[in-house]
């Protein structure tokens, strides 16, 4: 293709935008709207993942041992525990040793001061495991132990994070499809207009034997641009929103997930942009396609 050529079908694409603007505007909106769910359930669900494997990379049981246990049942536990196939690495935690650990977390340790005598605290087992989907199983073996009184995890947090994840990725998916069935006959619409505001031209051009591709790509120009238009405008909404949230995670989670943090910013927001490019392309072609083809058979 010459570059005049080239030249000529970008300045009609856009020339379609002006003179179907008001349509144009409504396509871009619905498109950038589309986009937005998309990128919400993609940092969602991209960040549900990140935060269960760091959930992952910490957790362990916490086994609780008979405080009449002697040193030789305290052993033997251990021992016991290490064997299991799936049990990594297993830590005792003395109750003299775990005392410790309660004073540097407090505020206030000196609260604490006197209870070396009367220690109320349990040996303890920390245990990690090599796969997290067998940790009901790791503690029901753990639970027959002679010698345990109490397995603590936090189970829950995680199973609750991976539940979160299938939900934000089904509703997510099936909300985007509806979306952008709605954009693509939308940009259908506004391209079909501006077919039709050019029918005499394009009868025209291909009378003085113009080839189908020139006459369709100042339309298919017009659907890439709107496509292109709209992946900016959501991007630049989502960048602002997430930057925020991410500056201010710790703060709004607090308590005992303020060492969890997010996917950096401009990490994600690669993901981001590449996918809303496409995507807004896709949907622009797409809709200027069906346009073309379709209802005017050119």
């Amino acid at each position: 293709m010459k570059l005049r050529s080239f030249s000529y079908l970008i300045k009609e694409g856009f020339k379609g935008l002006w003179y179907n603007r008001l349509m144009s505007i409504a396509s871009i909106m619905t498109v950038s709207a589309s986009l937005i769910v998309f990128s919400l359930f993609l940092i969602l669900g991209m960040n549900v993942e990140h935060l269960i494997e760091q959930v992952r990379s910490e957790y362990e049981l916490l086994v609780v041992i008979d405080e009449s246990a002697d040193e030789a049942t305290i052993q033997g536990i251990g021992k016991a525990i290490g064997a299991m196939h799936e049990v990594g690495e297993v830590r005792l935690v003395t109750k003299e040793e775990g005392l410790e650990d309660l004073k540097a977390t407090m505020d206030n340790p000196e609260l604490l001061e006197g209870l070396e005598l009367d220690n109320p605290l349990r040996n303890t087992y920390r245990v990690s495991l090599k796969n997290l989907s067998k940790s009901v199983e790791v503690m029901e073996d753990i639970s027959l132990i002679s010698g345990v009184v109490k397995i603590n995890s936090n189970q829950e947090a995680v199973t609750a994070l991976q539940n979160i994840t299938k939900v934000v990725n089904m509703v997510g998916f099936w909300l985007f499809v509806l979306l952008m069935v709605i954009s693509i006959a939308i940009i259908t619409n506004t391209i079909r207009l501006a077919v039709y505001a050019r029918r005499k031209e394009i009868n025209v051009m291909k009378f003085i034997g113009a080839t189908n591709w020139f006459i369709r790509w100042p339309f298919m120009v017009e659907g890439i641009v709107i496509g292109l238009i709209a992946a900016a405008l959501s991007f630049g909404i989502v960048y602002g929103g997430y930057y925020y949230v991410s500056v201010s995670f710790q703060d709004l989670v607090g308590g005992g997930l303020a060492d969890l943090k997010l996917i950096e910013t401009w990490t994600i927001m690669q993901w981001v942009a590449i996918s809303v490019v496409v995507l807004g392309v896709f949907s622009g072609m797409t809709g200027s396609v069906i346009s073309v083809r379709k209802h005017m058979k050119v």
